[in-house]
């Protein structure tokens, strides 16, 4: 028997999202500015698998139309939260993160 949070597993969002972002990306006007920006046209086809994989568990509900689907959404997930270009995420945390902000401040001002 499977574990009571995948048993219950359901997809972050609705199939129509998917369906949503393939056609948004493969619209003219998003075309013309990831070429304008990046220099190079948008890669779409992806959406159109990730939304074929939600549109097969939900008509099967089969384990490898789930375990697609959950390779799509950890997909989504890292590229959203983990992937910043303007700040780099910290391994450890600073060495005075303890002290009072006040302190902090006047350390800094300090040097």
């Amino acid at each position: 028997m499977a574990a009571p949070s995948e048993q219950f597993w359901k997809p972050h969002y609705p199939c129509d999202y998917y369906k949503q972002e393939y056609t948004d990306c493969t619209s003219i006007g998003h075309r013309f500015h990831t070429y304008y920006v990046y220099g190079e046209k948008p890669e779409c086809a992806q959406w159109k698998k990730d939304y074929e994989a939600c549109s097969a568990w939900m008509k099967t509900k089969s384990e490898e139309a789930k375990q697609e689907l959950i390779k799509v959404e950890n997909r989504h997930l890292q590229q959203k939260y983990y992937v910043n270009p303007v700040w780099p995420r910290r391994v450890t945390p600073p060495k005075d993160w303890y002290l009072p902000l006040e302190e902090m401040s006047q350390k800094q001002q300090a040097s």
